[in-house]
């Protein structure tokens, strides 16, 4: 299955741009995944509601569904993760200028239906720019890699085909314990507030 759902909220107290907790429930061809996580925002204030470092710790779980893998049983995975994220843009959907980066370090442990345990550990690093000499007219470039040992699922494993980098391919038929990868994108804005891709490399 192809389809994707994402419902992703913040919750904090009024006028404290530091501090938060985040919820995220993610539907994607891997299964259904829910994580929770603790922020706290460093740096400078890039406006009165964000900081432009963000740390950030939590826990997540996952649960396998349909056919990603060649395996016969659903699997669940629980896990925790911390990150470091930077960003230079007023708003984070902001298509106009900047840059950021994002550094993070995740470990689960998993049990397949069947009774079988197994665990892994991962880390990602991703670094991506905002230029746009034009109003209306914005390039994109951004880079990545990522690493995985121990015993993951095919659903853990690290994946280069998904909704923000290779489209033209399945999520499961790019997966591996590690990736490098980099795109350029040039974005029109034909319509008010909306962003229409119409050149994509990957």
């Amino acid at each position: 299955s192809s389809l994707y759902a994402l419902v992703d909220f913040s919750l904090r107290r009024q006028f404290d741009a530091r501090n938060a907790f985040r919820f995220r429930i993610d539907y994607d061809p891997r299964g259904i995944s829910a994580d929770l996580f603790y922020q706290r925002g460093l740096g400078r204030l890039l406006n009165p509601d964000r900081a432009s470092w963000v740390i950030s710790a939590g826990l997540n779980v996952l649960r396998t569904i349909g056919d990603f893998s060649d395996r016969d049983e659903s699997a669940t995975a629980f896990g925790g993760m911390v990150s470091l994220y930077h960003d230079t843009r007023w708003y984070p959907y902001d298509p106009m200028e900047g840059w950021g980066l994002r550094f993070s370090i995740n470990g689960s442990g998993s049990r397949i239906d069947d009774g079988t345990w197994g665990w892994s550990i991962g880390s990602s690093a991703r670094v991506a720019g905002h230029w746009t000499p034009r109003v209306g007219h914005t390039f994109t470039g951004y880079a990545g890699a990522g690493i995985m040992a121990g015993e993951p699922l095919a659903e853990e494993l690290q994946s280069i085909s998904d909704r923000t980098m290779l489209r033209a391919f399945e999520a499961n038929e790019t997966i591996g314990r590690a990736r490098v990868y980099a795109g350029v994108e040039y974005r029109w804005t034909m319509l008010h507030d909306m962003n229409v891709n119409f050149f994509h490399l990957a």
